[in-house]
């Protein structure tokens, strides 16, 4: 689980970097991961939402 969600993370940071201002994204992951294993959650929930949108604005 650990080894997925930190996998996950370095993707999910890969992509920020790539199409998402990531002086925006910096205080929303700081506060979720704050929030312990929630927070995780709720990030990941977050950036597959990202990652989907920016797939579907750029193919």
């Amino acid at each position: 689980m650990a080894q997925i969600a930190r996998n996950s993370l370095t993707d999910i940071i890969l992509t920020m970097q790539l199409s998402f201002n990531i002086v925006l994204a910096k205080p929303l992951i700081e506060c979720c991961f704050s929030g312990g294993r929630a927070g995780a959650l709720l990030f990941v929930r977050w950036a597959e939402r990202v990652a989907a949108h920016q797939l579907y604005m750029h193919p």
